[in-house]
């Protein structure tokens, strides 16, 4: 499944269950970036709480989540994402070894 399909997918359900993420709030049904970051962050949270417990699935379910969001998002925004990420992952080709002194 290419990231197009993914996006298209989560646009469909999350349209079918009367959820849209606006730019700018359109009427009190809509969901604002700032909400929907924050969903996103909590999404994270989550999949830190299950790696502190061990839980690889339940891990992998809320990194599923997260990418969920960030598609629907990208679907109702009309993002272009796949462009997005070639060309963030060509100029992160160029970058030094631990640019930034990022220790993972």
């Amino acid at each position: 499944m290419e990231i197009k399909d993914i996006i298209k997918n989560a646009l469909d359900n999350a349209s079918r269950h009367k959820w849209k993420i606006a730019w700018d709030k359109e009427d009190h049904q809509d969901i604002s970036i700032g909400e929907c970051l924050c969903l996103c962050h909590s999404e994270l949270s989550e999949a830190l709480e299950a790696y502190r417990h061990n839980d690889k699935d339940n891990f992998s379910e809320e990194i599923a989540d997260e990418i969920i969001r960030l598609c629907h998002m990208c679907g109702d925004l009309n993002l272009d994402i796949e462009s997005a990420i070639q060309t963030k992952m060509n100029i992160n080709k160029t970058r030094k070894v631990n640019h930034g002194k990022a220790k993972l």
